[in-house]
């Protein structure tokens, strides 16, 4: 099962702003399941997961306790299959998603992260189902004046991806900041 790093950001607000677009054909991301991935891992299960959360439950980390939202946008570009919450990008992210690359590749894995070189700190409010149009900008604008200007993550934790959501493996050290 695909494993990522992330930052667990359960947010209500983030909800009320998705749902403008189920109208559309985007699915509201379950309140419970918002998160900021600090690091795409990719598709390990069973004793490669354990290994995994194993070596990164030993790593400390300095994490924002809270994070600036910039706008609400149709990511990715030419696709528009999520609305997402553009976050303002800070060192503190970057520096934990090289810490836990480093763990990863030391233990002879590979990363899997397509965003690797150009990382953009978001957080997925919504998917789209295909076939359905596309909101109209005023609707994007509506969602930027609701959304909230900052968030408070509630756990820094490795997850798993399941047919049913995602699933913490492990909850991670954080020192907030």
């Amino acid at each position: 099962m695909p494993l990522f790093i992330a930052l667990l950001v359960p947010d209500e607000r983030l909800t009320i702003v998705a749902k403008l677009f189920e109208k559309y054909g985007f699915k509201p991301v379950k309140t419970d399941e918002l998160h900021l991935t600090i690091l795409f891992i990719g598709d390990y299960s069973g004793v490669h997961a354990h290994r995994i959360a194993s070596a990164l439950a030993h790593e400390k980390v300095v994490m924002p306790d809270t994070l600036y939202c910039k706008e609400v946008t149709l990511l990715p570009p030419g696709k528009n299959t999520h609305v997402a919450v553009i976050v303002e990008k800070d060192n503190r992210l970057a520096n934990a998603r090289e810490k836990f690359a480093r763990v990863i590749e030391r233990l002879g894995y590979s990363i899997r992260d397509r965003y690797f070189n150009h990382y953009k700190p978001h957080i997925t409010i919504a998917k789209r189902r295909r076939g359905e149009s596309l909101p109209p900008q005023q609707l994007l604008a509506r969602a930027n004046t609701l959304l909230p200007r900052s968030l408070h993550p509630t756990h820094l934790a490795l997850l798993e991806t399941t047919p049913k959501g995602y699933r913490i493996l492990a909850k991670l050290e954080a020192k907030w900041d």
